[in-house]
């Protein structure tokens, strides 16, 4: 987010190794939108290191951003929330350093999940309430704000978990530094990788390493 721009958003996408098309239609997107970037892994490298990647290459950005953040690709939550998240830190919570989008299910909000991820959701984050001392709403939210004063704390070391890499953030820069914003829209994307029957056991395994390595 460029503070000289109000409102204006520079995207660096991030490929982790596609093996079809997405590489070249981002380096055509970007070969005419010269403030957007793309990077390219030579391989898959996952969720949690391909982010982390990207807050890494944004060190040779120029030192003119105030906010940087990393969005899910699918759009389930629309940029527009961008400029959302902002004013609410600035009006309720100026000292947060961090902005995490919380799907919320209210009056007024189009928040579409399927019920049972909603409640595998609902026992997640009892569990992680009970193992780490992690008390957020939705912590797995893939639409996130950072000041660059925090970046470096956040994504300097490789993170435990492939998916559940965001408690990780929560542990590293403290829960005090965080404001959550619930979003105006959210929609359940077909596409997901993470399959709940198939790798739900996975996630709470993650919990117990990620509970060895930071308690």
């Amino acid at each position: 987010f460029d503070r000289d721009l109000p409102g204006y958003v520079d995207l660096l996408f991030m490929d982790d190794g596609s093996s079809d098309d997405t590489y070249e239609l981002l380096r055509k997107f970007c070969a005419t939108h010269p403030r957007h970037q793309v990077f390219r892994s030579a391989k898959n490298l996952g969720k949690a290191e391909i982010i982390r990647m990207g807050f890494l290459c944004s060190r040779n950005f120029p030192k003119k951003y105030d906010w940087l953040g990393f969005w899910d690709a699918d759009l389930a939550t629309p940029l527009n929330e961008i400029e959302n998240f902002l004013k609410y830190r600035y009006e309720f919570c100026p000292q947060a350093l961090a902005i995490f989008g919380s799907r919320i299910n209210r009056f007024g909000a189009q928040v579409q999940r399927k019920a049972l991820r909603h409640y595998f959701s609902r026992v997640f984050v009892t569990l992680v309430d009970w193992m780490l001392g992690v008390r957020a709403y939705d912590s797995q939210c893939g639409a996130k704000l950072f000041a660059g004063s925090v970046c470096e704390k956040a994504f300097a070391e490789s993170f435990v978990s492939k998916w559940i890499f965001d408690l990780e953030i929560v542990l590293r820069i403290g829960a005090g530094a965080i404001v959550e914003v619930p979003v105006q829209r959210w929609e359940d994307v077909a596409g997901s990788k993470l399959r709940l029957w198939r790798d739900g056991w996975r996630l709470f395994l993650d919990l117990w390493r990620i509970r060895g390595r930071y308690e």
